[in-house]
């Protein structure tokens, strides 16, 4: 298949006091072979925490922007901002890729759809949200994006941020996330 110009894919992940979560994602994240032909990243936008956050950052060696503003959005924004990629996967810390073969097939798919303004991927959601109501309908969304009868397709459902693939000119066309919305700041 044709690839994108500059196969650089970084993966952006908004921080705040969720350092038992976030070091389960770093493992499995580092784990993952990367797609043919592509270089990964990995860039975090911490908010100061009450817990070992920056701890664990640091341990895995993941690059760092703190960001000034508090929220989630100016978290992402802060670290897109230093993205070298030409695609941006941004995933919760509370969040991981659904299986071993995740990031290929992530970059497998943004290449089929393109042009594309964003797409969802499934993710497995920390199993101490599985009652919250929030966590566990962005999960369902993603998984019947991904995994309906047609496989992978351009969809009109939302498509929030706790798994969402973008282009970088989108992002830096649409100013990325909102940066004081504390919610569905996507």
């Amino acid at each position: 298949p044709p690839r994108m110009p500059e196969n650089w894919l970084s993966i952006v992940i908004p921080v705040r006091n969720q350092a038992r979560t976030l070091d389960v994602l770093l493992r499995k994240l580092k784990s993952l072979p990367p797609p043919p032909g592509w270089k990964v990243e990995i860039i975090a936008g911490y908010t100061e925490s009450r817990d070992d956050t920056l701890a664990v950052l640091q341990a895995h060696g993941i690059r760092t922007v703190t960001s000034p503003v508090p929220g989630p959005g100016a978290a992402r924004n802060a670290a897109a901002a230093l993205a070298r990629g030409t695609l941006l996967y941004f995933i919760d810390a509370d969040a991981c890729p659904a299986d071993e073969t995740f990031l290929i097939r992530l970059v497998r798919t943004a290449i089929r759809l393109r042009p594309f303004g964003a797409f969802g991927g499934p993710h497995l959601p920390d199993p101490a949200q599985r009652l919250d109501p929030i966590p566990t309908a962005d999960h369902w969304a993603w998984w019947f994006n991904w995994l309906g009868r047609g496989g992978s397709s351009r969809t009109v459902l939302v498509q929030p941020t706790g798994s969402l693939v973008v282009p970088r000119p989108l992002v830096q066309a649409s100013g990325g996330a909102g940066p004081r919305v504390w919610l569905l700041e996507d």
